[in-house]
């Protein structure tokens, strides 16, 4: 099984004029020396130093630095946003202090990558709150039920590191019936339990690719799976080109 869909944050150093296609990750663009523009289809932004703009998966996107600045693009996979930045259809821009405590945070991991690979998921959470807590002002309003299942999408990520993830137990903690929590997943893509799992196999595959000497059947009880094939069945759900194939972090 190639893990070709799935990666690590990234980031990249932007000196000219470039052309990206978010191919199911959100990309982070932000202004270290100068100004910048960001094109991101038809819609127009320039970014100062210290903004940033967080751009939706599958978006078309160009960034030109003027002369003089530099500018830098993050990678990040879209299901570590997605519990804390509801997932929106256009640009969110971020201005002002936070933002710019989110900038430094992207150009020091650009500077200096996290040396313990095991701690990936606690360095990508940390930087989605930051994320979301500086583009919050920009994110149109969302409903009770969005937020709720945001919510309940942090606590999924807590939890199934260490143990299983039921319904009645969430339900429970959050204070609804077990018929809301399913109500709340009713209109996505995936019932609630095919999410825990979804979520299961993402952060399993993230650090199969970034945790060199890790083994397959190592993370998959790490993440809750039975074995290594447990795994591989649930990751071929997400990932239909790898079904068939052996399961590596290269």
């Amino acid at each position: 099984m190639t893990l070709a869909t799935i990666a690590a944050l990234a980031t990249h150093a932007v000196h000219g004029h470039s052309r990206v296609v978010t191919d199911g990750v959100s990309i982070v663009v932000l202004a270290g020396e100068g100004d910048t523009e960001v094109l991101v289809g038809v819609a127009a932004v320039r970014l100062s130093p210290g903004d940033l703009v967080v751009v939706p998966p599958g978006s078309d996107l160009t960034v030109t630095p003027l002369p003089g600045s530099r500018a830098l693009y993050a990678e990040l996979p879209a299901f570590v946003l997605e519990p804390w930045c509801p997932p929106s259809e256009s640009p969110a821009v971020a201005r002002g202090d936070l933002a710019r405590v989110a900038a430094g945070a992207l150009v020091a991991l650009h500077a200096d990558p996290p040396a313990d690979p095991a701690a990936l998921a606690d360095v990508l959470g940390a930087l989605a709150r930051l994320l979301a807590a500086a583009t919050a002002g920009a994110r149109p309003d969302v409903s009770p039920d969005a937020l709720l299942r945001s919510r309940i999408l942090r606590h999924i990520d807590t939890a199934i590191r260490l143990g299983p993830v039921a319904p009645g137990d969430t339900a429970h903690r959050f204070g609804i019936s077990v018929r809301k929590l399913h109500q709340l997943f009713a209109g996505q893509s995936r019932s609630f339990m095919q999410t825990v799992m979804d979520r299961r196999a993402s952060w399993c595959a993230l650090e199969l690719r970034t945790i060199a000497d890790a083994t397959p059947a190592a993370l998959a009880r790490r993440w809750g799976f039975a074995d290594s094939s447990h795994f591989e069945r649930a990751w071929s759900r997400l990932d239909p080109s790898a079904a068939g194939g052996r399961v590596h972090g290269g």
